[in-house]
């Protein structure tokens, strides 16, 4: 008789080796499934976001956004460090695509270099051999404001694009930028600026070509505006003055402020 439990006792064993082994086995592969999503680009740029989102990683937290609070965009002094902001400033994000061109950093330079630090970066589909390298210039140079790489559908069209960015976006304006251009340093400050005076939904710059400063338009050259941020979500960018006057057409106000000087090519 007392063989009997001892068998028993063997089979509930193997049993549960049985079990250990096949859970052993199902976590392994849990395991392997994990430092795969570790280990890719995209998890490493959204865990990045995330702490810069959170103010951990450069040690200076980023206040909440609430309804009414005033703008985040904080000029620079001249040894590049954030000042308070003079006499506050519109609330602005930039939008960036990531475009294959001979030099598709031009415009994350210029915009390092501004004079006007943004309240949010969103750069979309950023070039993945440069991207961390990119977010970590920018949440340097710019603490406190919110920097978000975003994975978007390369077959949308640019427009579309920007949209997705601006839907993203909490601020009140956003200056899309053009990957291709150097912009003036301080680009970003003067059109803040024109947004405490113009009653516009779109400001920006003239073309060179004509000296129409400071007063309302059908038009302005698309690469160097901002725009109020649910104007884009609802619209997405128009690709030229030609579309852009499609837009005045329909109601939208266009105001040109003076340039501090004119993007180029790089």
């Amino acid at each position: 008789m007392a063989e009997q439990p001892r068998t028993w006792q063997l089979v509930e064993r193997r049993a549960l080796v049985a079990d250990l082994v096949r859970t052993q086995a199902v976590l392994q592969a849990r395991s392997d499934q994990l430092q795969q999503i570790f280990a890719s680009r995209w998890y490493r740029l959204a865990r990045f976001s995330w702490r810069l989102r959170r103010g951990t990683l450069f040690g200076k937290a980023s206040p909440p956004r609430m309804a009414g609070e005033e703008s985040f965009a904080q000029p620079l002094d001249g040894n590049g460090a954030q000042s308070p902001s003079e006499g506050g400033g519109a609330d602005v994000a930039v939008l960036l695509l990531g475009e294959r061109s001979p030099q598709p950093e031009a415009a994350i330079e210029s915009l390092l270099e501004q004079s006007l630090a943004p309240g949010e970066v969103l750069l979309g589909n950023p070039d993945e051999m440069s991207a961390e390298r990119q977010l970590d210039r920018l949440g340097a140079r710019f603490l406190g404001t919110r920097i978000c790489a975003v994975q978007q559908d390369e077959a949308l069209s640019r427009s579309e694009r920007l949209r997705e960015l601006a839907e993203l976006a909490e601020a009140r304006w956003v200056a899309p930028l053009e990957p291709t251009l150097l912009y003036e340093r301080d680009h970003l400050r003067e059109l803040v600026a024109c947004t405490h005076y113009a009653g516009a939904e779109v400001i920006g710059f003239p073309a060179p070509s004509r000296g129409d400063f400071h007063c309302y338009v059908e038009a302005v050259p698309p690469h160097s505006a901002l725009a109020a941020r649910h104007l884009v979500a609802e619209r997405g960018w128009p690709r030229d003055e030609a579309a852009m006057r499609e837009w005045f057409a329909q109601g939208v106000r266009i105001y040109a402020g003076a340039p501090p000087g004119r993007a180029t090519m790089s």
